[in-house]
């Protein structure tokens, strides 16, 4: 690890520093205090385990934060946001000019105003190979993007996993004005409470998918799938499958290339896009610090959960908690628990 000796004597002599290793919790035992010590160029890398932090703010530097996979390619490393609301990482471009990358992580228990799991501000970051799960954003007058929120910049986005998050708008991810790409990554179970299940965008957003699967998302009134929205707007679909998402797939306008699929059911699509590993790994409710989070048996197990079976529901999963009203299990009492509620208004409970 850098020494402060070493670090001040080269920052007299105005030599730029070689790019370091920091390790978590070897070096510094918060992923916080190895971004604050960190400098450009350097690789934070984060033992498995769960870490339970507040707001994680990345400043201006061009750093790689990244957890550790188990052996046959599953995260190991799941941050989980703690402490009230706020977001799981704040990477705010206004603080200056870096594009940090984040990879390898599961994100998970962001609870903000927008962009529950990350929030990027006018920073070109890159996020790969992350699940992002459980996260929700809760502003009803634009707040947007549960899993992640842009404004005003254009991330790359790779090989992601966003799945069981929420928001008024873009219960998976919201931009707005940029130019965000994402590359071969999955949309399930994602919710909004208005428009756009999984994405939605805004004003001067030109937004492109490439070798992505929607599905399995809802919204409450338009584009269970995507929501486009405002001028300037432009949505381009390359090798995108789109599919059982309700009450409909997309709302506004789209550009699809002529092999992505766009339909009511998935079994009618000639080719489901590929999952980053190249095949799907069976996932199953996992009870875990209170909440429930849906994940493979071996990464629930090494976080400390207990694994409820392989393709149950969060919604079956017998997971104890403290909030009686928190009908879903996912931390949170919200529009979800209600529509649950009522879509079983007047049934008799089973014995």
């Amino acid at each position: 690890m850098r020494t402060l000796t070493t670090a001040l004597t080269l920052s007299v002599l105005s030599t730029p520093l070689c790019s370091d290793t920091i390790n978590v919790p070897a070096d510094f035992p918060s992923i916080q205090d190895a971004i604050n010590a960190s400098v450009d160029d350097d690789v934070i890398v984060i033992a498995p385990g769960v870490y339970n932090e507040s707001v994680i703010n990345v400043p201006a530097k061009n750093i790689t934060i990244q957890g550790s996979t188990f052996a046959d390619g599953f995260l190991a490393t799941t941050v989980n946001h703690v402490t009230g609301a706020g977001w799981v990482f704040r990477i705010n471009g206004n603080d200056g000019a870096a594009n940090p990358v984040i990879k390898d992580l599961r994100i998970t228990g962001g609870n903000s105003p927008e962009g529950g799991g990350i929030w990027i501000r006018d920073s070109d970051a890159t996020v790969i190979g992350c699940v992002i799960s459980g996260n929700r954003a809760y502003d009803e007058f634009g707040g947007g993007g549960g899993g992640i929120s842009v404004l005003s910049c254009s991330p790359t986005i790779t090989e992601c996993t966003f799945n069981e998050n929420s928001a008024p708008q873009g219960g998976g991810f919201f931009a707005t004005s940029g130019a965000p790409t994402l590359t071969r990554c999955t949309f399930t179970n994602n919710w909004s409470y208005y428009a756009g299940g999984a994405i939605a965008i805004g004003f001067g957003t030109d937004l492109t998918l490439n070798d992505c699967t929607i599905s399995g998302n809802t919204a409450g009134r338009v584009g269970g799938a995507l929501w486009e929205s405002g001028s300037s707007t432009t949505c381009t679909l390359n090798s995108t499958t789109v599919c059982e998402n309700l009450p409909t797939n997309l709302s506004g306008s789209f550009s699809l290339s002529e092999d992505s699929c766009e339909i009511l059911s998935c079994v009618n699509c000639p080719s489901l896009a590929p999952s980053p590993s190249g095949n799907t790994p069976t996932t199953g409710a996992c009870c875990l610090g209170g909440k429930c989070v849906t994940t493979t048996q071996s990464d629930c197990e090494t976080a400390g959960g207990t694994y409820a079976g392989d393709d149950v529901a969060c919604t079956d999963a017998e997971c104890a908690t403290s909030c009686p009203a928190d009908t879903n299990r996912d931390g949170s009492v919200d529009g979800q628990d209600l529509a649950a509620v009522l879509a079983n208004w007047g049934l008799p409970c089973e014995e």
